[in-house]
């Protein structure tokens, strides 16, 4: 009974046979960080208007899939924030990537900040 593999390490490690598909190592040596979460929050409006690209990285605590859009909270040791990916938006095959993350891992998203006008 101990041979047979759980189902969830399954699909863990088909999910990460899919990441190295993609072309991403899954254990990266370091990350290139550029903020911190709460510092994004802090002045939110002025890096809206500044179209920078930013770069944050932490632990994804919760993950919503609907469709061709992802949710995420993405939590660093100073704050949380959400992230969004969307077909809409998909560059770089974000979308794929997004789809084979779960609650739990941790992940860089490098993206411009804005807010939804929905």
């Amino acid at each position: 009974m101990l041979n047979k593999p759980n189902q969830f390490i399954r699909l863990r490690k088909e999910k990460l046979e899919k990441i190295k598909a993609l072309g991403i190592n899954p254990y990266p040596v370091k990350s290139s960080r550029t903020h911190y979460i709460s510092a994004l929050l802090q002045d939110r409006e002025e890096w809206i208007q500044k179209a920078e690209e930013v770069s944050i990285t932490g632990r994804l605590t919760a993950m919503r899939r609907q469709g061709k859009i992802g949710f995420g909270d993405l939590e660093d040791i100073s704050g949380k924030d959400s992230a969004l990916c969307s077909s809409k938006f998909n560059r770089r095959g974000k979308l794929r990537t997004v789809q084979t993350c779960d609650p739990g891992d941790f992940i860089q998203a490098t993206e411009g900040i804005f807010t939804p006008n929905w």
